[in-house]
């Protein structure tokens, strides 16, 4: 893994100078950085702005006005003394709900590999300066979640997914001497701004949790992982490799970082996206003023297309990086899911994510128990409760919203599918007008998928064939 990534919502307040600002007070603290010093400033636009250094430093500052939102955010090229470049993302969108979506990258073009990218200041920075807004029934803070009495209710809701909190959160349950196996504060801190942290009061609140959460809680001293429309996906124990504190919290937050890195902006925009609409907007008015454009405007014209067609093209390197990262087993730590760590699960063709194969046996038990009225009590009981005690891998959501990402922002969209659908079994078979991917297996159960190399709504054409692609593959409610 080698992005940090986190989005939260935002207070409505937030203004554009108050971001200006923020950026402003960010980019001073930067240590080592020579780009105030000696950086030459370019201003492209009234609404894009440029500054660049000799050693390579360079920030970018955009902002983007569209008929339901108003986007601005920079971005920051810092690169070492390695070979790498370590890039910071910072995007506010503020529409229907705000959110601020945060991303650092190490971009590597040498012999050095990349490294991971540790939180980044600026969501500490964020928190501070009281930008942040309650996520559902619970702010976004750098301490714990007490859980007491009261509270037990309103986590049921979520255990149980009829309430979703935007961040995903982890649950500390206590050890019968009132301990935890984990620093939850220290936990806490480091995954503020990016995962809600719970704590239970006391060792009893887990019996007092059992029923509103319909047994899905972690108990006894384990800690859970709860998924937003997904509940309780993951659950870490108190034995094996996790046995000391530094072991149990580094596992967890490499777990809770890998999810996050894995998503792209839900609410608001990444920096691509704000590339995107702005140059869409300035398209919008080089056609309104149309002939009336000097050579200068088509200049700017030209620089913000080639900058679209290049935030396209990381588009697709970050669909093949992630794709990678999803097939790599998140269970890896030892800590067990339950059923997955007894049922050897094999199958003689490839699977699209690991994991497919339990979601499809699990869903396919959910229908036997809905569907086959002579089941004897015995066999009810046994398959309700391991449904209900076994999460679904989650994995099938994941692949769906990289198909929906890949999907958006129009052009050349086919080559993004290319960057998924390559790593899962399919082959690519180019026609005049045409662009085709054809499962290697012939007996996978998974149809060609063709794409139009020219539409007249590519926009349109990238969102219908998520459609396509997804009944195909059929892991719309694989999830659930």
């Amino acid at each position: 893994m080698t992005t940090f990534s986190t989005e939260f919502p935002v207070l409505d307040t937030v203004s554009r100078t108050a971001f200006v600002n923020f950026a402003n007070d960010w980019i001073k603290g930067q240590s080592n950085s020579r780009l105030l010093k000696d950086g030459k400033q370019q201003i492209v636009q009234n609404d894009f702005s440029i500054i660049e250094s000799p050693n390579g430093e360079r920030f970018q500052i955009k902002e983007v006005q569209t008929d339901d939102k108003f986007v601005i955010g920079f971005k920051f090229d810092k690169p070492d003394d390695l070979g790498r470049t370590f890039r910071t993302e910072c995007v506010l969108t503020k529409g229907n709900i705000s959110s601020l979506r945060i991303r650092v990258r190490c971009l590597t073009t040498g012999a050095v590999p990349p490294i991971t990218p540790k939180k980044p200041v600026l969501v500490r920075q964020f928190i501070e300066y009281g930008f942040v807004a309650e996520d559902g029934y619970f702010p976004i803070q750098f301490e714990p979640h007490k859980v007491v009495s009261n509270d037990v209710d309103k986590l049921g809701e979520i255990f149980r997914q009829e309430k979703n909190l935007f961040l995903p959160s982890v649950y500390v349950s206590k050890l019968a001497d009132g301990s935890s196996w984990v620093d939850v504060e220290k936990l806490a801190r480091s995954l503020s701004g990016v995962a809600h942290v719970f704590e239970e009061g006391s060792f009893s609140i887990s019996n007092e949790m059992m029923g509103p959460a319909d047994g899905t809680n972690p108990y006894d001293g384990s800690i859970g992982i709860i998924i937003p429309n997904r509940g309780v996906v993951k659950k870490f124990y108190k034995r094996g490799s996790f046995d000391n504190k530094t072991n149990m919290q580094s596992a967890i937050e490499s777990w809770i970082l890998q999810y996050q890195a894995s998503l792209y902006a839900r609410i608001g925009h990444d920096w691509v996206d704000l590339e995107e609409d702005f140059a869409a907007e300035l398209r919008k008015k080089a056609k309104i003023e149309n002939t009336k454009q000097d050579s200068v405007e088509l200049d700017e014209y030209i620089a913000n297309f080639d900058s679209e067609l290049m935030a396209k093209n990381d588009r697709i390197k970050e669909l093949e990086d992630r794709l990678d990262a999803f097939i790599i087993a998140r269970e890896k730590e030892n800590s067990g899911t339950g059923l997955l760590d007894m049922i050897p699960v094999s199958i003689p063709i490839q699977e699209l994510y690991q994991g497919e194969a339990f979601d499809r046996m699990r869903r396919a038990s959910k229908r036997y128990l809905d569907t086959t009225p002579d089941l004897s009590p015995r066999d009810v009981a046994v398959l309700s409760s391991a449904l209900k005690a076994n999460t679904a891998s989650g994995k099938s959501y994941s692949l769906h919203q990289q198909l929906k990402a890949a999907g958006k922002g129009g052009g050349n969209f086919y080559l993004r599918f290319e960057a998924i659908l390559s790593k899962i079994g399919f082959v690519k078979k180019s026609e005049k007008t045409h662009y085709r991917l054809e499962a290697i297996d012939s007996g996978s159960g998974l149809s060609g998928q063709t794409f139009a190399k020219t539409s007249s709504d590519s926009n349109r054409a990238g969102k219908n064939k998520v459609s396509d692609i997804v009944k195909d593959f059929d892991i719309k409610d694989l999830d659930k």
